[in-house]
């Protein structure tokens, strides 16, 4: 009875210690994850590595969720639709890392690392940052403004953190700054903000962004004279000048009376552009003046936004003649007793007519009407004693 008792518990004892050894070697197989919370950021456009340690994985398969539970991974095995852009690492045993290649900001969220059945997780937090970007959608290269309007452009810009944006002015290839914000106001604008503009958004990320506009301001023409008022001789040339301001370039007409005036052999047309192409200047050559020129000349200036017009006088004189009265010698002898007969030269203001009356040889030479500068009577007279 001794020896069966004491058999029956040496069993029992035996028993014992074998499920101990069973129970302590279940527990240290089984899994252990190192659960610590992790955050890891990325810019966009580079790559993360999500960090997964497992220490006793044995036969058990680690696998990835992305954020809104979406399963990535099933030990190395991908099982998302964007397998270029997911890999599971196992460079050694305890590492089950998830690496994401071409990170997009959409890719910010939590992951977590896991395996199935049993209750651990790894969660990791991946923040994606994103360089600052002009949303240039709306946004044109070139703007022309009507002088005198108001102006207003929004440039807006995306990116994480959220960026800054300024305006600056692009002078002499030096950038003036003009106000931090999206919306850039120019009130009531004039010529001198024409120009180049930059809008330039930045966060913490590089690289920076920016977008230049150009913004060109459009006028009515504004006509300057610069001689208002010319005098020319008779049979001359001479030149009427007039200068225009406008953008866009202007239409020029030149117009004499109610007649406009065109290139032939009488007038003469130029117009120059200067280098900036907003101004040009314009001549009116005027050949073998008459006195039918004498007059206003006016100068028209037309563009989409306006017209103006300057005027120039042209006041045409008479030249001064002066004719010398031709002398007459002679060796033949004059009776004293014949008296030199005196003459008269009488002119009809009727018809321009020129009379001479008693006509002797200081008479001789040539006649001018100074009016119309045409010669119209050639005298000579040569009157000779004794003949």
């Amino acid at each position: 009875m001794i020896l069966y008792w004491t058999t029956f518990l040496t069993s029992i004892i035996v028993l014992t210690v074998l499920c101990g050894f069973c129970w302590s070697q279940d527990s240290a197989v089984k899994p252990q994850l190192d659960t610590e919370p992790v955050n890891v950021t990325s810019v966009e456009g580079g790559e993360a590595i999500l960090p997964c340690s497992v220490a006793n994985l044995g036969s058990n398969q680690v696998s990835w969720r992305g954020p809104r539970g979406i399963i990535i991974s099933m030990g190395k095995k991908i099982l998302t639709s964007e397998k270029n852009r997911f890999q599971v690492f196992n460079p050694y045993q305890p590492e089950w890392n998830l690496h994401i290649s071409k990170v997009r900001s959409s890719d910010t969220g939590y992951y977590t690392c896991s395996i199935p059945n049993i209750p651990q997780v790894k969660s990791v937090f991946l923040l994606v940052f994103v360089p600052p970007s002009i949303v240039d959608s709306e946004l044109q290269d070139s703007y022309e403004v009507l002088e005198g309007t108001d102006f207003s452009i929004t440039c807006q810009a995306r990116g994480f953190p959220k960026p800054t944006v300024k305006w600056l002015k692009i002078i002499k290839s030096e950038l003036q700054p003009l106000l931090e914000g999206e919306t850039l106001v120019i009130p009531s604008i004039t010529k001198s903000d024409s120009g180049n503009y930059m809008c330039a958004a930045s966060n913490e990320i590089k690289p920076n962004a920016a977008h230049t506009i150009k913004i060109t301001i459009t006028y009515p023409p504004k006509v300057t004279i610069r001689t208002k008022q010319i005098s020319q001789s008779l049979g001359k040339e001479t030149i009427l000048s007039c200068m225009v301001e406008s953008y866009p370039l202007a239409t020029i007409i030149w117009s004499f009376g109610d007649k406009e005036l065109q290139n032939s052999w009488k007038y003469n047309i130029i117009t120059y552009t200067e280098p900036n192409g907003l101004r040009l200047e314009t001549q009116l050559k005027i050949l073998a003046i008459e006195m039918s020129d004498d007059g206003t000349y006016q100068c028209l200036a037309t563009n989409s936004h306006g017209s103006d017009e300057g005027t120039t006088v042209l006041q045409v004189q008479m030249p001064t003649w002066t004719t010398p009265i031709p002398t007459i010698s002679t060796t033949t002898e004059t009776p004293p007793t014949s008296p030199v007969p005196t003459s008269q030269t009488q002119r009809s203001t009727r018809n321009n007519e020129i009379f001479v009356t008693d006509a002797s040889s200081g008479n001789g030479g040539e006649y001018v009407n100074a009016h119309s500068q045409y010669i119209i009577a050639v005298l000579l007279i040569a009157l000779l004693a004794n003949l």
